[in-house]
């Protein structure tokens, strides 16, 4: 299923998301009770060139890959814009390391492109020569780098360098992820169009397949959450599973009400996605419900979202999980 110009496809999954989602009447009413903290944010390209704003290095991050080739960058999670990262063609998932470094996928480049906190120039480029990187995850383990691509593979760069090794996930993995044990993930579809999980553990010798119990339900975003995985099903929902054995128990449902949760991202007791307005919503994790506030932003869709916090916050471990 390897589709040129994917990354306008997904942009088409996401507005078909959006305009069900907007059709199930998940919109906040006028004056309801939840209505939520509105922050502006017009684009301003400043130039043409990248540009972070001084206080944006002591504040934690939201990174923003937009389908127009820039990726817009506001504080966690007040919302307020702080900086634009351009010179991008296609930037397509992101992921952010121990260090608070981030990793964006360059779809139509082939290249992964790293950024340190706060940071207005490239620290690395990998190459991802013959495929189309998509999104991407960080071993906590190892330091590892592993980058999906548009063909159901996964591409592995020890330590989040040089050259990677290839591994074939045996479905079309759009989504990949970590746990906290260094096992990795794969999200996406069968041969049948089938949505379909698959497992690497640490120490094995290839991807296995996840029987997700009850439903199954799933062509979304994947993410360890610190507890369980999570995993989007493309609406609004997001499915929180303990995995062993090749079995994955689903634990809880919430529901991102307004939400398209093909893109989103957990940072502790909140979570970040695709609203219904191609925007970013802020909720409360595991809580859902709905969002406590939107990012506005240019309209264009968001292709990838993650969360980079300041040194004094990962040192502190600022971030830590609501219980189920």
């Amino acid at each position: 299923m390897q589709i040129p110009g994917l990354s306008r496809y997904v942009v088409c999954i996401c507005a078909a998301a959006t305009m069900l989602a907007g059709c199930g009447g998940s919109q906040l009413p006028i004056g309801a009770a939840g209505a939520m903290p509105r922050t502006s944010a017009i684009v301003k390209y400043a130039g043409g060139r990248s540009w972070m704003l001084p206080e944006a290095t002591s504040e934690n991050l939201l990174y923003i890959a937009n389908d127009n080739g820039t990726v817009t960058v506001y504080s966690y999670p007040q919302g307020k814009m702080v900086g634009i990262l351009l010179g991008f063609d296609v930037p397509e998932g992101e992921c952010v390391d121990s260090a608070g470094d981030v990793f964006i996928t360059v779809f139509d480049l082939q290249q992964i492109i790293e950024y340190a906190h706060a940071g207005t120039k490239p620290i690395a480029t990998l190459k991802d020569s013959g495929h189309y990187p998509w999104s991407c995850s960080v071993d906590p383990t190892t330091g590892n780098l592993a980058v999906s691509d548009d063909n159901g593979t996964i591409a592995v760069y020890a330590k989040a360098k040089g050259t990677p090794k290839e591994l074939s996930t045996n479905i079309m993995s759009l989504w990949c992820a970590y746990d906290n044990k260094g096992n990795l993930f794969a999200n996406g579809n069968n041969d049948t169009g089938v949505p379909a999980l698959t497992e690497f553990q640490k120490g094995g010798s290839g991807f296995e397949p996840v029987n997700l119990y009850p439903d199954g339900d799933g062509y979304g975003g994947v993410q360890w959450d610190g507890k369980y995985l999570a995993i989007g099903d493309g609406g609004m929902d997001v499915y929180r599973f303990a995995i062993a054995d090749g079995k994955g128990t689903e634990k809880a449902e919430l529901t991102l009400i307004g939400s398209t949760t093909t893109v989103f991202w957990i940072q502790g007791s909140t979570i970040a996605a695709l609203n219904d307005h191609a925007n970013i919503g802020i909720w409360k994790y595991p809580a859902g419900g709905y969002p406590t506030k939107i990012v506005y932003r240019d309209v264009v869709y968001p292709n990838g979202v993650t969360i980079s916090a300041a040194k004094q916050l990962r040192t502190a471990k600022h971030f830590k999980l609501d219980k189920a």
